[in-house]
């Protein structure tokens, strides 16, 4: 299964924190999910450095997320 998350409006407050929540526990309890091979997100830059890191989570930005378009 291949996850994708449109975090593109996810910049600060609650929903990021669950965003950032619900990936950690993905990442430290991957073998529980088996089934999902990939997690897309696209959200802007400042929001993905705050993201763990995984190969299995792919992070995508662009200008317009970062510059409020």
């Amino acid at each position: 299964m291949i996850i994708g998350i449109d975090a593109t409006h996810t910049v600060t407050g609650g929903a990021q924190r669950h965003l950032i929540d619900l990936l950690e526990t993905y990442k430290t309890n991957n073998k529980n999910y088996l089934d999902i091979q990939k997690i897309y997100v696209w959200s802007p830059k400042n929001t993905l450095d705050l993201l763990p890191e995984t190969p299995k989570i792919i992070k995508i930005s662009s200008f317009f997320f970062n510059n409020g378009l």
